[in-house]
């Protein structure tokens, strides 16, 4: 969980379920409602590695406006630019 008090004031969870999968939930309330990220980390190609955990979100810098970094397993780095809603 991280809280993006800096700027957007959301709050991103990574959840990590046996079976739906990885996914992002966000709060822009600090709690109240969540929503899932409409995108959450996937591999893209036809290959058949998959995101087995989410293990970490963290807001970028202040020089990057809406942008976060998701740490997974097996290691990778996602992005997205759209304060989580896709990456």
């Amino acid at each position: 969980m991280t809280y993006d008090g800096e700027r957007s004031g959301k709050v991103y969870v990574a959840v990590n379920t046996l079976i739906w999968g990885p996914y992002v939930e966000i709060s822009p309330d600090m709690g109240q409602t969540w929503v899932p990220a409409s995108q959450p980390p996937r591999f893209s190609g036809g290959g058949s590695e998959t995101v087995e955990r989410i293990w970490h979100i963290e807001p970028a810098g202040s020089t990057e406006p809406g942008v976060l970094y998701a740490g997974v397993q097996p290691a990778a780095l996602f992005k997205s630019t759209d304060e989580g809603d896709t990456w």
